[in-house]
C-alpha cells in the first residue's frame, strides 16, 4: 500500500458478554489483515462512551464472532451484538492501536456514529483509549 492510499475498511462489532455469573461486559472486535478479531474488553461501549476509559486486550478471536450471537461453548456465557460497523486501523503496533470509522446500533434505534479511537498500551494486556471525533474533536 502507497502511503498515499488510506488502510481500507473492515468489519467490527460490539459484543455484551455476560458471563456465568451474571456479570457483564462488552468485547469490542476489529478483523485484523489475518482474518481473526483483534478483541479488547472495556466495561463502556467504545462507540457510545467520549473521553478516556481502560481496555483489556484479550487473544485475538475467531472470525465467526462477527454475526455470532448465543451461548458461547465450554459454559463462558452468552453474547449479544449491540453494534456492528467498519473501521480502519490507521495505526497497527505493540503500544498503539488508532482506528477511525463507525457503528450502528443493532437494534434498530442506534444512531450511525463516527469516531476515532485512540489506544496505548499502559501495561502487558492493560490499554487506555480515548475517543474522539473523525477529526480529532
Amino acid at each position: 500500500m502507497s502511503p498515499s492510499t488510506p488502510p481500507k475498511f473492515v468489519p467490527s462489532v460490539i459484543l455484551r458478554h455476560v458471563t456465568p455469573d451474571g456479570q457483564s461486559h462488552f468485547d469490542w472486535m476489529i478483523q485484523l489483515e489475518s482474518g481473526r478479531l483483534m478483541t479488547f474488553r472495556v466495561n463502556m461501549r467504545p462507540d457510545e462512551t467520549p473521553g478516556r476509559y481502560a481496555a483489556t486486550r484479550l487473544d485475538d478471536h475467531r472470525a465467526a464472532y462477527l454475526d455470532f450471537e448465543g451461548e458461547i461453548s465450554g459454559g463462558r456465557g452468552r453474547v449479544t451484538r449491540m453494534a456492528r460497523g467498519e473501521v480502519r486501523l490507521l495505526e497497527l503496533a505493540d503500544e498503539r492501536v488508532v482506528a477511525e470509522g463507525w457503528y450502528a446500533g443493532t437494534d434498530g434505534t442506534g444512531l450511525r456514529t463516527t469516531s476515532r479511537w485512540t489506544g496505548s498500551r499502559v501495561n502487558a494486556d492493560l490499554w487506555e483509549f480515548e475517543r474522539t471525533g473523525a477529526n480529532g474533536d
